[in-house]
């Protein structure tokens, strides 16, 4: 994954998650990161025995300076008909990474089931450690309800402050069942509620730390006086996405992002993977976004190695009928540069900068909605998710044979290597419409 908020020169981070597996009890409370949660979903499917996913060995996927290798231990799989629930609860030795093995606690029949997978790989490119700020979290309500959720934090300082901050906060928010309750009556409310107050959490998270404050309504932090810093304080940094998923009586899937943790929901048809994004990514290349903030004075901007000699390069620009347009004078200028593509999606790396404004440094993000980002907020940016809910009876296959549908929850550590076709159709075998820990470990 990368860092979306910095000071005026990028910073590079990575993503480190780790797997959990409960049965259909409420999940203890995780403290792992993540960079990729995979959820599925398979009608009339018997459950496998998952004693062959119980005796990974531990690893905890937290020491930054040496854990290179990617951390996946066990899934979840249940199974419900009405109210009788078929579970295959890992027992205690194996939740503590030994060689146990799985425990069958009811009947296998029923049109229900849901197996999760957790999975990371340390990003970064060798040159030295960085801290890792991405989190995520597994809520099990009971069999039939859930929440996943995925956050990448950036930002130098409060990157990891702020993913988990929100991640605490949402965990708590929807482990209140009145809460949870309100995804049945008003789905969009609720979400927006919980990103709210993860914003809020992440606000006092950040004022907690040693030498930031508030001061004249804006978060600053103490700095050391020269040139660039005549204050000795400036402006914070530190932000994340949030991209939660909840499914909701086994049957609706509520589904909000914050920023550009994207989840692409997929499924087989006649033997061939389809794939869809659920929300578009809230980028600077985001027309619509755009639009919303393009008289908010923040600059949606292109990076480049000049860019701070020889000025910004606008991404976008009006055409003669007053139409907003991508500059194409702005790409040929990055473009001459050689620097290729920063996703395989072809999309090239732009952010949003602050103005220059008094004796603040102009800060910079990748995200057009943002948890935390508390300069940026002052310009527009805000903590507002976009909600879809989809009954899942419409989006699985017809056919039981075709299996059921996959929806992958990732940071942009995943999205800048792989289209969301390519991911999906490496992920789900075709023959069978399910994911499987191998498919999802390679």
């Amino acid at each position: 994954a990368e860092d979306k908020s910095e000071g005026t020169k990028p910073v590079e981070q990575e993503a480190v998650a780790e797997d959990k597996s409960e049965g259909i009890k409420p999940a203890e409370p995780q403290n792992e990161a993540d960079q990729g949660a995979v959820f599925q979903g398979a009608d009339d499917v018997v459950v496998d025995d998952v004693e062959e996913l119980a005796d990974e060995e531990y690893s905890s996927g937290f020491d930054d300076e040496s854990d290179t290798q990617p951390s996946f231990r066990k899934a979840a799989q249940v199974r419900v008909a009405g109210v009788e629930a078929t579970t295959r609860e890992l027992t205690s030795e194996a939740r503590e990474g030994g060689p146990g093995g799985a425990v069958e606690s009811a009947p296998a029949h029923g049109d229900f089931r849901v197996d999760y997978y957790e999975y990371t790989h340390k990003g970064g490119d060798g040159t030295g450690p960085k801290e890792n700020q991405d989190t995520m979290l597994t809520l099990n309500i009971d069999a039939r309800n859930w929440v996943w959720a995925v956050f990448d934090g950036h930002g130098h300082d409060n990157g990891r402050i702020a993913s988990e901050a929100a991640r605490d906060f949402i965990r708590a928010f929807f482990q209140n069942i009145a809460n949870f309750d309100r995804l049945r009556r008003d789905p969009e409310a609720a979400m927006r509620a919980a990103c709210e107050g993860a914003n809020e959490a992440v606000k006092s998270a950040i004022l907690s730390q040693p030498g930031v404050w508030e001061e004249d309504g804006h978060i600053v932090q103490e700095m050391e006086v020269d040139e660039y810093c005549p204050l000795g304080y400036d402006v914070v940094d530190g932000g994340t996405t949030a991209t939660i998923a909840a499914l909701v009586d086994g049957r609706t899937l509520v589904y909000a992002m914050i920023g550009d943790s994207c989840g692409v929901l997929a499924s087989t048809l006649n033997g061939r993977v389809h794939a869809r994004e659920l929300v578009p990514e809230h980028s600077a290349l985001n027309q619509a976004e755009y639009e919303k903030l393009r008289r908010s004075g923040l600059l949606f901007v292109y990076e480049y190695p000049d860019m701070y000699d020889l000025g910004h390069l606008p991404v976008w620009e009006e055409d003669a009928e007053g139409k907003v347009v991508l500059s194409q004078e702005s790409i040929e200028q990055v473009d001459s540069y050689g620097l290729g593509f920063k996703t395989e999606r072809g999309d090239r790396a732009a952010f949003l900068l602050t103005p220059e404004m008094g004796n603040f440094s102009q800060m910079s993000l990748a995200l057009t909605r943002s948890i935390g980002d508390f300069y940026h907020q002052e310009f527009g940016v805000k903590p507002d998710p976009e909600v879809v809910v989809l009954d899942l009876k419409d989006v699985q296959p017809a056919s039981p044979k075709d299996g059921g549908s996959v929806l992958l929850i990732a940071s942009d550590g995943v999205w800048d290597h792989w289209t969301f076709e390519a991911a999906m159709t490496m992920l789900i075998n075709p023959r069978t419409g399910r994911t499987d820990r191998d498919r999802a470990m390679r």
